[in-house]
């Protein structure tokens, strides 16, 4: 099945950005010869700022975040246990797959630096 690109939104959701911060960086992990790599993402502060006070975090388990708020760059590492998370086949396929069909979804909001 040929999974086709989803277009940007205009919503914000919170939660949302969290999950595509935990995908992206999943099928980083899967996709880099260095794992340990971290990476970056292009965020304003006022959406990075709804992200942190966000009540749930889940999606973000096993993930480092550090933001610069002069660049507005995301930086995110993720742990051995989140990479390791994402070794089975099932999971692999699960962020490979979002990656693609989500790489623009959510520019007006974050995207990779």
């Amino acid at each position: 099945m040929m999974e086709t690109e989803l277009p940007e939104t205009d919503l914000f959701s919170p939660i949302l950005v969290e999950e595509y911060i935990r995908l992206m960086t999943a099928a980083h992990c899967i996709q880099a010869e260095d794992k340990a790599l971290p990476l970056q993402f292009s965020i304003k502060e006022e959406f990075y700022v709804q992200i942190q006070n966000n009540p749930i975090q889940a999606p973000l388990i096993g993930l480092m975040l550090s933001y610069d708020n002069k660049t507005s760059i995301l930086t995110v590492s993720p742990t051995e246990d989140f990479c390791k998370m994402y070794e089975n086949k099932i999971q692999e396929e699960v962020a490979l797959n979002y990656a693609k069909v989500n790489t623009k979804r959510y520019a007006k909001f974050i995207k990779l630096a």
